[in-house]
């Protein structure tokens, strides 16, 4: 590592911290004011990773189509939105970031990323990777897409199509045959009905271990992501930024994504 990334990692390790003492009532008027983020130190880039856009639903990783295009806004106002194949090239050439980059993932493929996200998606010029797993769209549950609307997806200029598994089972549970089988397959499953490489891999509730990432790299991808974030840096341990409850109000969710910038270099 050199002196200057060096440098950078502590200046990213110090504003983590002192982002952290800032009380929330105090975030509404850093984040109006753009404190931080127009900081020409910030530099690096964010994977944030959604699951459902509606107004209906309970389920804890929903957010409202309102919240989401708050979200968009705000991603597509203050930084550089990127697909995560670009972002993933980016980092095999080890290029240093000048600006602060953000891609979009959504997890599990439900329906309402076609039909809510989308829209907001386009407005707002924001690319996005959805990961699917490749058993669920002709399982007949409605909550999901189906193939019809994945190749619809995977044919939008917007939009990634990349692997969850196959059954969506955590992998830490399964033999190494069956981790296999579930990569593997449904890589393959995937670009076969897309008619696309599906090249990009999400681990099933973002858990992995070193056989995991083996048979992942084994397996064709070129890199994959975990849910949360690790001390690892690597191209198949990519940290993503969860939405959920705490960090969906804008305020929380500005602050959250200026704090948790990458630098990868």
């Amino acid at each position: 590592m050199t002196e200057s990334v060096l440098q950078r990692h502590q200046m990213n390790s110090l504003r983590r911290k002192i982002y952290n003492f800032v009380p929330r009532a105090a975030r509404s008027f850093v984040m109006k004011k753009g404190l931080f983020i127009s900081d020409h130190h910030l530099k690096g880039y964010v994977i944030l990773c959604y699951h459902s856009v509606n107004d209906v639903t309970d389920y804890r990783y929903c957010l409202s189509g309102k919240d989401f295009e708050r979200h968009m806004e705000h991603v597509a106002r203050w930084f550089k939105p990127v697909s995560l194949p670009e972002l993933v090239s980016k980092l095999c050439r080890g290029e240093v970031f000048t600006d602060v980059q953000v891609a979009v993932t959504f997890d599990d493929g439900f329906l309402d990323t076609y039909r809510v996200a989308l829209p907001v998606l386009e407005k707002y010029r924001v690319p996005a990777t959805v990961f699917i797993s490749s058993l669920i769209p002709d399982a007949g549950n409605h909550s999901y897409m189906n193939w019809d609307e994945v190749r619809a997806l995977s044919s939008h200029q917007l939009f990634t199509i990349g692997s969850h598994g196959r059954t969506h089972s955590p992998l830490t549970a399964l033999g190494e045959t069956d981790i296999g089988d579930e990569l593997r397959r449904s890589k393959a499953e995937i670009e076969a009905r897309i008619t696309r490489k599906a090249g990009l891999l999400a681990y099933p509730f973002g858990i992995h271990n070193d056989l995991i990432v083996r048979t992942a790299r084994e397996s064709g991808y070129d890199a994959a992501c975990i849910a949360g974030f690790s001390g690892c840096q690597d191209l198949f341990c990519l940290n993503r930024l969860v939405i959920d409850p705490l960090n969906t109000p804008i305020n929380d969710f500005s602050f959250e994504l200026a704090r948790h910038m990458e630098i990868f270099q």
